[in-house]
């Protein structure tokens, strides 16, 4: 999956943290809706599960006074503090459209990247109403995908951490390969490799040989990738077109390790459910990019145009994804 699509999120929601709502200690932690993040990312609480990490969400509003001031006194020491730790914090705009985001970024440099939650679907997701009686959430989400505490730091944190891990940063891969590290290390698998083929080839020996140790590392780990793509090719062939993909992605012009993968994909694409589901995501994609406008559309243009998808495209993971979107938004 390449890092800047929203499409990920499509089969996130479903599968993980389909339960809207939820927001008190040991719930399942809602993921996040389609939609756009300030550093040009895409992130999904999956994910961060899946590498072993632990996640803090700073839901604020953008008119209190005294937020502002903790952000820049209190709250940005505490995640510069904790950045050598395996732990993502990720504010969340409740209720600000791209530009009010973008300001209170600039405003108060803010050291998370902020989700911009137009239409406060991450706010109703954790069942709290951000305003100024209520001015600033925390939660802080266990390598389980639970819930664990409501503050960035003390016991709540420290209990989450005790339990995460790093999954490459620990094993002494040489310094030069600390971007490559990084990216893979927060699942961002194609950044990560492409950051990492130059070293492949450098005429040092011991930049050479870590780089070929951290690439065979992660070789390994896709290996389990193309089983669970092999696996469905019959079953549940939108699985494993995504398999197929992912695999391409981040191992591109790897001949050898690719073998049979366009095969099996030139199959896949001429798979009717297969075509009906990139279809549906080719409208999502679209209509979920809306979100980073200045003025994004009103909810109940979004929840028409949900269910026009989930009409279109009933029985698709897309489609089912844009139906309860629709119900989402009070379409």
């Amino acid at each position: 999956m390449r890092s800047k699509s929203l499409i990920p999120f499509v089969l996130a929601v479903i599968v993980y943290g389909s339960a809207f709502g939820a927001g008190n200690a040991g719930e399942e932690a809602a993921e996040f809706p389609p939609g756009v993040f300030t550093d040009g990312q895409q992130y999904r609480l999956a994910d961060l599960r899946a590498s072993g990490k632990v996640v803090v969400l700073y839901m604020y509003e953008k008119d209190c006074p005294s937020c502002r001031t903790k952000t820049t006194t209190e709250f940005n020491p505490i995640v510069e503090s904790l950045k050598d730790k395996p732990v993502k914090f990720i504010a969340i705009g409740a209720g600000d459209n791209a530009a009010d985001v973008r300001k209170y970024v600039s405003q108060t440099q803010i050291k998370m990247p902020v989700y911009v939650d137009a239409y406060s679907l991450m706010e109703k997701r954790y069942g709290q109403t951000i305003s100024l009686n209520n001015i600033y959430q925390w939660r802080v989400i266990g390598i389980d995908g639970k819930i664990s505490g409501y503050r960035p730091n003390g016991e709540w944190l420290d209990r989450a951490l005790a339990v995460a891990s790093w999954k490459y940063k620990d094993k002494g891969y040489h310094a030069s390969l600390s971007a490559a590290v990084e990216a893979l290390e927060w699942g961002r698998y194609e950044v990560g490799v492409k950051a990492l083929k130059p070293a492949l080839k450098s005429p040092k020996k011991e930049i050479a040989e870590s780089a070929g140790k951290l690439y065979e590392e992660v070789k390994t780990e896709a290996q389990a990738w193309r089983t669970e793509a092999d696996t469905a090719m019959e079953t549940d062939p939108i699985a494993a077109y995504d398999g197929y993909t992912r695999l391409k992605g981040v191992f591109d012009g790897d001949k050898e390790f690719l073998t049979g993968v366009d095969a099996a994909l030139t199959k896949l694409k001429a798979d009717k459910i297969v075509v009906a589901e990139l279809a549906a995501r080719k409208m999502f994609t679209i209509l979920a990019a809306q979100t980073a406008k200045p003025t994004p559309p009103p909810a109940a243009q979004m929840a028409a145009s949900y269910r026009t998808i989930a009409k279109k495209y009933p029985e698709t993971p897309t489609g089912k994804m844009a139906e309860a979107l629709a119900a989402e938004f009070g379409g």
